[in-house]
């Protein structure tokens, strides 16, 4: 992620919602912290390596998109902020940058349309099931992508997957809409020269809700936990998909 962000924290605090707090380098949800840095290239599901300096929180960087598997029927929508537009305003002004579509900039500071009383909304997706990224290692499904996995490890270097992320969208947008029910598909793809994601499912109440990865101010990553981690690469069966909670969380 590119710019410069606001120094200090501001406090977000709607009525019968969770509290949120943003600064340059953190976003607070009901006192649980999610990474800024790089956000907007932290797509779910994708793949990235940390950084060899590790200061919280630590930067990674992004090298492979989640199969296709561990996205299929597994996206669920955590929790929704419903946010004035004064306060995406403030989330704006953090991140430094234009939100796509929103009329919000980051760099102006204000609404390009003065008049404009949109809602706006900031929406966690997670992956509801992490299993099935352990099961996709145990049974080796495509060893060429475990093996580049693996190949990231070594004494400062540790691989990380996208669990969770949080997207700011348009209250307004008919896209914007509750997608109530779990077991959600998200694909990536590119539309009009940009990529962008889309989220489909039953549970969905229209058919299809997209977004775009520049919309994504905050994620969670995690690693996977195997029977044998004192190994450089960690060997034996996947035990657990864990939460990086101290360095991304």
């Amino acid at each position: 992620m590119t710019g410069s962000c606001t120094s200090g924290m501001s406090m977000i605090q709607t009525r019968a919602s969770p509290s949120v707090e943003i600064n340059g380098d953190w976003l607070v949800v009901n006192k649980k912290w999610y990474s800024r840095k790089r956000a907007h290239d932290a797509w779910l599901g994708r793949i990235g390596l940390t950084n060899g300096i590790w200061t919280r929180p630590v930067l990674i960087n992004f090298r492979a998109p989640a199969p296709i598997a561990w996205l299929e029927n597994n996206v669920k929508i955590s929790t929704e902020v419903t946010l004035t537009s004064r306060q995406a305003r403030q989330i704006a002004a953090s991140i430094d940058a234009e939100i796509p579509g929103m009329g919000v900039s980051g760099s102006a500071g204000i609404n390009h349309n003065s008049t404009h009383q949109a809602s706006y909304v900031l929406r966690g997706l997670t992956l509801e099931n992490k299993f099935k990224i352990k099961h996709w290692f145990n049974e080796n499904e495509d060893a060429r992508l475990k093996g580049d996995y693996m190949d990231m490890y070594d004494v400062s270097h540790k691989p990380r997957i996208v669990t969770t992320v949080w997207v700011l969208v348009s209250g307004e947008d008919e896209h914007a809409r509750s997608c109530t029910g779990g077991h959600l598909t998200l694909s990536y793809g590119s539309a009009q020269g940009r990529a962008g994601a889309t989220i489909s499912g039953d549970g969905c109440r229209e058919s299809t809700w997209t977004f775009s990865p520049d919309s994504i101010i905050a994620f969670e990553a995690s690693y996977i936990k195997t029977t044998r981690m004192h190994w450089t690469p960690p060997r034996g069966r996947v035990r657990d998909v864990v939460a990086d909670w101290y360095w991304t969380r």
